[in-house]
C-alpha cells in the first residue's frame, strides 16, 4: 500500500485567509448583475452551473477538464446582498478532494469613486474584493493559488464585461 507524505512546513495548521480585489471599468450595477447570479460563467474556466435559486440553494460547479478528469465543486449559497451587493458561499464537496475542510468565500462590490467623479449615471468604475477563508490544515501553496485564482478571474471578469 502505498502512502503519502506531507512536508510538515507545508500546512499551515491555523486557518487562513486570503483577500484580493481590482478595479474594474464599469459601473457598480453591470459588475453585480454579472456575480449576484452566483453561476460563476463570467470566471473563463467554468464550463456549467447545476442548480438555481437563492440563500440556502446549493450549486455544482464544472470546471474546465484537465488531464486528471472534469473538476467540479458544490457550493452552498450563504448569502445574496443586493444592499451590500455582496455575495457569499461555502465549499461542501470537491473533486479532487480539497486538502482543507472548508472554505468560505464573500465577493463585495464597492463604487470605486468619488462624488465628484460620478456622472449623471454614477461611478464608472467598480472596487471588487474577494476574500476565503479556509479551515485548519490548508497548505500554504492552496492558499498562494487561491490569491492567484482570484487574480485570473478578475481578468476574466473584465474581458467578460467589455472592458
Amino acid at each position: 500500500m502505498a502512502t503519502q507524505e506531507t512536508d510538515a512546513s507545508q500546512i499551515a495548521f491555523g486557518s487562513a485567509r486570503t483577500v484580493e480585489s481590482a478595479l474594474i471599468q464599469k459601473p457598480i450595477g453591470e459588475v453585480w448583475a454579472a456575480i449576484k447570479k452566483a453561476t460563476f460563467e463570467w470566471r473563463g474556466i467554468v464550463d456549467k452551473v447545476e442548480g438555481e435559486g437563492g440563500v440556502g440553494s446549493e450549486r455544482k460547479i464544472y470546471y474546465t477538464a484537465d488531464s486528471q478528469g472534469q473538476p467540479w465543486e458544490t457550493i452552498l449559497i450563504d448569502g445574496i446582498s443586493d444592499r451590500d451587493r455582496k455575495l457569499q458561499w461555502t465549499v461542501e464537496m470537491a473533486d479532487p478532494i480539497p486538502d482543507y475542510a472548508g472554505a468560505n468565500h464573500t465577493i463585495m462590490l464597492r463604487e470605486a469613486t468619488g462624488k465628484t467623479e460620478r456622472d449623471e449615471k454614477g461611478s464608472q468604475r467598480c472596487f471588487v474584493t474577494w476574500s476565503t477563508t479556509f479551515s485548519a490544515g490548508v497548505s500554504e501553496a492552496r492558499v498562494q493559488d487561491s490569491a492567484l485564482k482570484k487574480e485570473e478571474s478578475f481578468d476574466s471578469l473584465a474581458k467578460f464585461l467589455g472592458c
